[in-house]
């Protein structure tokens, strides 16, 4: 990773995991510490697709997650969008995935 690299998940606001991480140290605390607290376990559905074009890789999936706060299961497609520089280290990850189910359960749970 880039020492400026962004993190976004498209998931709504109300969440540890909600918003915009940026810089090494917040990436890494968003999948050390932030994701377990609303996500336990994530299993891929399908096998992913990967596209490469310019310095842009999408990856395209499906998976389920655990619900950290009630072990409920959720199943979603998801693109993440990873941007490199000119050096091949990651400068931006976007996550475009419904997440609004698992918002509205961690909200109630919590």
């Amino acid at each position: 990773m880039s020492d400026d690299v962004t993190l976004r998940a498209t998931i709504p606001e109300g969440t540890p995991i909600s918003g915009t991480f940026r810089g090494k140290a917040q990436v890494q605390r968003y999948f050390e510490r932030a994701l377990p607290t609303v996500i336990s376990r994530f299993a891929q559905q399908v096998p992913t697709e990967m596209i490469a074009h310019g310095n842009k890789i999408l990856v395209l999936g499906d998976d389920s997650m655990v619900l950290t706060a009630d072990g409920s299961t959720h199943r979603s497609p998801y693109v993440t969008v990873y941007e490199h520089d000119d050096r091949d280290r990651i400068r931006s990850m976007l996550v475009i995935q419904d997440l609004s189910a698992v918002a509205e359960r961690h909200r109630r749970t919590r």
